[in-house]
C-alpha cells in the first residue's frame, strides 16, 4: 500500500483533466424519488485537502482502496463525499477526490458521483442515503474511524442494506479511540429516540439538532489550518444531558461551590429557566464537533458586574482548553465593558491559578476565594 501511495504522489504534477458533467449512466437507473439505484455503491469519506485542492495523504489512501474496489466490481459506482470547507479555494472535498480518481487513478468519471453537502460522518451517511439506493454499500475510511463510521451508516441505512466498512492505515491510538468514543456519544445524544433506518426522522433531526447543519456552528472556522477547532454557540435544551453529566462528575462536584449531585429533573428545570433568563448567558464550547465545556455569565449590580462560571468535560482537563475557553469568555465580556467576578473554593488551586493567569485578582473570604477582573475600558 505504501509503495502505491508513493507512486501515486508522483502523479500530482500531471495536468488536471477537465471533468465535464456527464450523468447519462445515472439516468437509466434513476428512481422516481430521484435516488440513484445501483447494485453496489462504494462511498469514500473525505478527510482534508491542501490549498491547491489536493486530498491529503489520509484521503488519498482511502481513495486508492475505494478505487480498487470499484475496478474489481463492474456493477459498482464510486461516491465521493465532503463539502467545500476551505475559504481559499472554490472546491469541495467530493470534487477534489473525484478529480484525483480520474486524473491519478484513471477511473472512469461516469462511474463517480459527488456528494458535496456533507460536513461530517453523519452527513456523509444521511446525504448518501438521500441520493443513492444500493443493495450493497461499502464505506471506505481510516482504521481509527472505522467503528464509528459503521455505527453511523448502519443506523442511517437500517438493517436491510448489506454494509461493509473498510479502514486504511494503522490501528487507532488511545487518543484517537477516546476521541472516536466521545464523538459516538455526541451522535447517540443527538439522535436519541429515533429508530435505526427511520430516514425521515433522522434527516429531520440532523437539520434541527446537529450544530453543523442547523446554523449554530460555523464549521469553516473549525477547519482553518492551525486552528485548534475551538468554537462556541449559545446553549439549547438539547445540551441538558451533557451538562448534567459534566456537572455530576465526582471531580467536578468536589471542586464546586455547590458540590451535591443533582437529578435530571432538577437540572432540566434549572436549564429551562436559565435559557429564558435575559440576565444569564450560557455558551457551549466545541473542539471540532465535540462539546468540551460551558461558560455561564450572570449579570447583576446595575449590569456592570458579571459573574463568570466555567464547566469542563473532565476528559479534556490538562489539555490547555480551559485557558483557551476562559480567554474567549473574557474577550466576550470585555466587549460589553463588564467587570468580571468568579468564585472558587480556596483549595481549588488549579481553578484559582487559571483565573489569575488571565488577570483576575484573588480575595479570600472564608472557605471561598472571590476573583475580580476590571474591564480594560475602565482601567485608569
Amino acid at each position: 500500500m505504501l509503495e502505491r501511495l508513493s507512486a501515486l504522489s508522483t502523479l500530482l504534477t500531471r495536468f488536471w483533466l477537465p471533468i465535464q458533467p456527464n450523468d447519462s449512466i445515472w439516468h437509466m437507473t434513476k428512481a422516481r424519488n430521484e435516488r440513484f439505484v445501483v447494485d453496489h455503491a462504494v462511498i469514500v469519506l473525505g478527510h482534508e485537502m491542501n490549498h491547491e485542492g489536493e486530498p491529503d495523504l489520509i484521503g488519498r489512501s482511502r481513495l486508492l482502496l475505494a478505487s480498487d474496489i470499484v475496478r474489481s466490481d463492474p456493477r459498482s459506482i464510486l461516491v465521493t463525499s465532503g463539502w467545500a470547507y476551505r475559504k481559499d479555494i472554490d472546491l469541495s472535498l467530493a470534487a477534489s477526490m473525484k478529480r484525483s480518481a480520474v486524473r491519478d487513478l484513471e477511473l472512469d468519471q461516469k462511474r463517480i458521483h459527488c456528494l458535496a453537502k456533507s460536513k461530517d460522518t453523519v452527513g456523509d451517511a444521511v446525504f448518501f442515503a438521500e441520493a443513492v439506493r444500493a443493495e450493497k454499500v461499502t464505506v471506505v475510511t481510516s482504521t481509527f474511524h472505522q467503528k464509528r463510521a459503521e455505527r453511523i451508516f448502519r443506523f442511517v441505512l437500517g438493517a436491510d442494506v448489506v454494509l461493509d466498512v473498510l479502514g486504511t492505515g494503522q490501528s487507532p491510538t488511545p487518543k484517537q479511540k477516546a476521541n472516536e468514543n466521545q464523538s459516538l456519544g455526541v451522535f447517540r445524544d443527538t439522535f436519541d429516540g429515533i429508530a435505526s433506518g427511520d430516514f425521515d426522522a433522522i434527516r429531520g433531526r440532523l437539520k434541527s439538532a446537529h450544530p453543523f447543519y442547523n446554523g449554530t456552528l460555523d464549521v469553516r472556522a473549525l477547519k482553518r489550518p492551525g486552528d485548534r477547532r475551538l468554537s462556541c454557540r449559545p446553549a439549547t435544551f438539547e445540551d441538558v444531558k451533557q451538562l448534567l453529566e459534566w456537572r455530576n462528575a465526582p471531580e467536578v462536584r468536589s471542586a464546586s461551590v455547590e458540590g451535591e449531585e443533582i437529578s435530571l429533573a432538577t437540572h432540566s428545570t434549572w436549564l429551562r429557566k436559565s435559557l429564558s433568563n435575559p440576565d444569564r448567558i450560557i455558551l457551549i464550547f466545541h473542539n471540532g464537533i465535540i462539546r468540551v465545556g460551558m461558560v455561564r455569565f450572570d449579570c447583576a449590580e446595575a449590569q456592570t458586574l458579571t459573574t463568570v462560571s466555567i464547566l469542563l468535560d473532565p476528559a479534556v482537563r490538562g489539555t490547555g482548553l480551559a485557558k483557551s475557553i476562559l480567554k474567549h469568555a473574557v474577550s466576550y465580556a470585555e466587549l460589553q465593558n463588564h467587570d468580571l467576578k468568579a468564585v472558587a473554593r480556596k483549595e481549588n488551586l488549579p481553578s484559582i491559578a487559571l483565573f489569575e493567569g488571565l488577570g483576575f485578582e484573588a480575595r479570600t473570604e472564608g472557605e471561598f476565594v472571590e476573583l475580580r477582573r476590571i474591564a480594560l475600558a475602565n482601567d485608569s
